[in-house]
């Protein structure tokens, strides 16, 4: 029995009490060094998985860009003060009780060119020259529709007007209505970075006076095309630098948007995400059964090399959430999807399936976003990094305060910092318990012991110290092009 208890206390040594708060200790040292550059973590264990990002994945508007848009032009396919009129009602904007216009950076541009002034309840709206017109039904933009629309009456008659992306306002238009150069005027305002909204409208018959009954795929079907405005989205400057050090550090960059591809193709070599010497070729739409149309930067119509080429001639890709959706039936789809730097035109729910779809080949995945379209990412993403106070720093363990792009590469410093301390503790508890059992071995075969002054100093003040101090160091100025060894991440699960 003696032999029995005498293994027991062995084992109990060889596991030092204190090894569980290493980890404790390097993860709080580094929450508060986050919150210090006003970053705030509601979740502090996903600071260690930060340490292992490999994949960090972009939205454009407001994150790689910057929050407000320039307002470039607004030019109207039928009677202009239509497209005032639209441009002044078509919004989410709100009015707060101090007067001040609460909304999205787009709705509060496009507005202020209107010189329009909105009633405290939204109801009424007062144009440049004067008329007024009542809002009598709002429906908010729909991210699977990408549409937003309105009803209102004004100088008597009801009107329906419709704001969304050229795609979708062109398949709720009357064919006739839609400019023969429709597609090429959009596709170039993509090219060069133009943000483009176009609007719908069409007059309700008189007989529909009681519009709350009014069902949205009444109201947006059957339209004339009215128009488009363009804004320019300017990169954020600090987005090239920072997604360079993301390079260096071994941690690839991918754009997933909701906006025009060509336009975040652009926005991507802009933020050098896509190098200067890269090939880009992108699916951009699916004929017929499964089929894709690939075509290049210029819009040409181009055939998809095998991986073995694109690997070779420096190419990569950009596809649609659609050809996305189709793309994941290829047996070839991990080798492809390698390849692929920006995804556009995708939903939310698309958003999800490409962070998904990363998360389970096994990459550490990082989402960064700062919209409510952004927040199923978020939450799918190993690590997710708010940069907005608003939805989606509700479901993001990390939201920069500052909304500033950089604060990505200081979550993942401090995620390898801390992964690294807590790996350094742990072997030196590991180590000092080895030690202390073999001194006690060696004190029961000799039939002698320490002094209590010395088991006070070595458990009480030696070993605590060292707990306590080696979780200080301090991360790296700049991403290493090594992470932590593998062999940390399978400890902290």
């Amino acid at each position: 029995m003696r032999k029995k208890h005498d293994a027991n206390i062995a084992n109990i040594v060889m596991q030092p009490p204190l090894l569980p708060t290493v980890f404790t200790v390097s993860v709080g040292i580094s929450d508060e060094r986050l919150a210090k550059k006003r970053i705030m973590c509601v979740n502090s264990e996903d600071i260690l998985v930060a340490g292992k990002v490999k994949r960090v994945f972009f939205d454009k508007t407001g994150t790689l860009t910057k929050q407000g848009l320039d307002f470039i032009i607004a030019s109207a396919c039928l009677e202009h003060k239509y497209l005032d009129l639209a441009m002044a009602a078509c919004h989410s904007i709100t009015v707060s009780t101090k007067g001040v216009l609460i909304g999205n950076a787009v709705d509060l541009n496009m507005f202020a060119e209107t010189r329009a002034l909105i009633s405290e309840h939204g109801s009424c709206i007062e144009l440049d020259g004067g008329d007024k017109v009542k809002v009598l039904k709002k429906f908010d933009f729909d991210h699977h529709r990408m549409t937003q629309s309105v009803i209102v009456e004004a100088d008597g008659k009801l009107y329906a007007f419709v704001k969304g992306s050229g795609e979708s306002i062109k398949n709720i238009c009357v064919t006739k209505t839609i400019p023969a150069d429709f597609d090429r005027d959009a596709d170039r305002c993509a090219r060069e970075g133009i943000y483009q909204i176009s609007f719908a409208m069409k007059e309700l018959p008189s007989s529909a006076q009681d519009v709350s009954i009014l069902a949205r795929d009444s109201i947006e079907d059957s339209l004339n095309f009215l128009g488009f405005v363009n804004f320019k989205n300017q990169l954020r400057t600090e987005t090239a630098d920072a997604l360079t050090e993301l390079e260096v550090g071994d941690v690839k960059s991918v754009m997933v948007t909701g906006d025009n591809t060509f336009t975040g193709i652009c926005i991507a070599r802009e933020a050098n995400m896509i190098k200067l010497d890269e090939t880009v070729i992108f699916g951009k739409s699916i004929i017929s059964n499964g089929v894709i149309s690939w075509v290049d930067e210029q819009g040409h119509y181009t055939n998809l090399p095998s991986i073995i080429d694109i690997e070779k001639k420096n190419i990569v890709l950009a596809v649609t959430g659609d050809v996305w959706n189709s793309l994941q039936t290829r047996s070839d789809i991990k080798e492809m999807a390698e390849f692929v730097r920006v995804f556009g035109r995708c939903t939310p729910n698309d958003k999800v399936t490409v962070i998904d779809f990363f998360v389970k080949k096994g990459l550490t995945c990082c989402m960064v976003g700062d919209g409510g379209n952004d927040c199923g990412a978020l939450k799918t993403a190993h690590i997710g990094i708010a940069l907005s106070d608003a939805e989606a720093s509700i479901v993001a363990p990390f939201t920069s305060l500052d909304k500033d792009i950089t604060s990505v590469l200081e979550v993942l410093k401090e995620g390898r910092c801390a992964l690294a301390s807590a790996f350094a503790s742990y072997k030196y508890m590991i180590v000092y318990g080895q030690i202390e059992t073999i001194n006690q071995i060696a004190n029961a075969y000799f039939s002698v012991t320490f002094h209590e002054w010395c088991w006070v100093f070595m458990d009480g003040i030696w070993m605590i110290t060292m707990a306590f101090t080696l979780p200080l160091a301090q991360a790296e100025t700049h991403l290493s092009p090594k992470r932590p060894r593998h062999l940390f991440l399978a400890l902290v699960r």
